[in-house]
């Protein structure tokens, strides 16, 4: 199973925030401005603690931004 990015609460988030809204939230989640700035563009953060510190900043669950990607069940061709 993977994980995809759903954006659209941390986007919330920081365009709510005013002008500084990333580095306020990087301050939030304790991370930096770098790597949430990764995440908005779809990257998966590894760590598992690292998404934890998002979604907990956010007041959402792990589920609500980094969904679990289902299988379609079928194989590549190959």
């Amino acid at each position: 199973m993977k994980r995809r990015v759903h954006t659209a609460p941390l986007d919330k988030w920081i365009d709510e925030n005013g002008p500084n809204g990333l580095v306020k939230f990087a301050i939030k989640s304790e991370l930096s401005p770098a790597t949430l700035t990764k995440v908005r563009g779809g990257y998966v953060p590894p760590k598992a603690i690292t998404r934890r510190k998002i979604y907990l900043a956010l007041g959402v669950t792990e589920d609500e931004i980094f969904p679990v990607e289902r299988s379609t069940g079928k194989r590549a061709a190959g």
